[in-house]
């Protein structure tokens, strides 16, 4: 099989690194390619070199997709957490690439999402070329005018998101990340907005919180919620293939601290659902709040963010 290889070797202070070895015995007999800077030298087979790009991880990570993407891979490996594989996947989606198939493998801090499948001990006892895949859809999030990302697994408001500094797994500073490439501890806001307005397809939804803590939208398709009352809103998507919901939390549960809320005190939620076709616009957020994609920090201008469901974006590994 033809397979492109990409390890954040950043990822989860330096795990997955420490598994590239692994990985490239168990690519044994495949076509491999890979690039220098992410897992050439240690995945070896045809290594790449990235052409020149502007500064940082991200454009650094986008040469290295374009290039792999050259090569018309039949499978696209991933090593590293749901932040790589997030980046990976919509650069790869922005390009032009028809449902290609991501296979991630998880090295990073949280892991979470329908991108990355597998372990290495699983990987390492499956035949890559018998695996199945299946459409997975995503939400697209723009501010404004401007795309910024892809969300797999959910898109997180808020000013914090999660990582790994000198291997020990926090709460972080999403602005600070994103504009200066510092990781710095931090806590959640007490609310992302004073006077919080959710606009779907033109008309303004109210009755939800005001003043959330964090909002979080995610799509249903991974989910079983079918019977699953306890869910709320969520449980009436169950049989409907391309949904999501948005969901207005009056304590932030996307967060390393421990906190009383859902726990020893109630927690509020308003939930919302909203399907492929629709526009959703959430408006009045606070200067400090940041869009985390899977865990990919992107700041917003003007305190607004747009959303609406792509379907069937990538194809990932079906797990059974």
């Amino acid at each position: 099989m033809n397979i492109a290889v990409l390890v954040g070797k950043e990822a989860a202070g330096g795990r997955a690194a420490q598994q590239a070895a692994r990985l490239a015995m168990a690519l044994r007999g495949h076509r491999v390619h890979s690039v220098t800077g992410w897992g050439g030298e240690e995945i070896g087979g045809t290594v790449h070199k990235a052409p020149a790009a502007e500064a940082g991880y991200v454009a650094s990570l986008h040469a290295a997709v374009d290039v792999l993407y050259e090569q018309d891979p039949a499978l696209y490996l991933l090593l590293g957490g749901d932040g790589l594989a997030s980046y990976v996947a919509s650069r790869l989606v922005q390009t032009g690439a028809a449902r290609p198939r991501i296979l991630g493998i998880a090295g990073g801090t949280a892991n979470v999402g329908p991108i990355i499948a597998l372990t290495m001990d699983e990987l390492e006892s499956l035949p890559l070329d018998k695996i199945s895949f299946v459409c997975c859809d995503a939400l697209e999030a723009r501010n404004g005018a401007r795309f910024l990302a892809l969300g797999f697994n959910d898109l997180v408001l808020g000013n914090t998101l999660l990582s790994t500094i000198n291997g020990q797994a926090l709460t972080i500073d999403a602005l600070r990340l994103a504009r200066e490439g510092v990781k710095a501890p931090a806590a959640p806001l007490g609310g992302i907005s004073k006077d919080l307005r959710v606009i779907k397809n033109g008309m303004e939804v109210t009755g939800g919180l005001a003043s959330p803590a964090q909002a979080v939208l995610s799509t249903l398709q991974q989910d079983d919620t079918y019977g699953r009352a306890v869910m709320g809103a969520l449980c009436m998507a169950a049989g409907d293939r391309h949904t999501a919901a948005l969901t207005l939390l009056d304590a932030p549960v996307v967060s390393f601290e421990s906190r009383p809320e859902g726990k020893t005190a109630f927690m509020t939620a308003s939930q919302l659902l909203f399907r492929s076709g629709d526009e959703l616009s959430l408006r009045g957020l606070f200067p400090e709040v940041c869009l985390a994609a899977d865990g990919n920090p992107f700041p917003l201008e003007n305190g607004s963010l747009s959303v609406r469901l792509v379907e069937d974006a990538v194809m990932v590994y079906e797990r059974r």
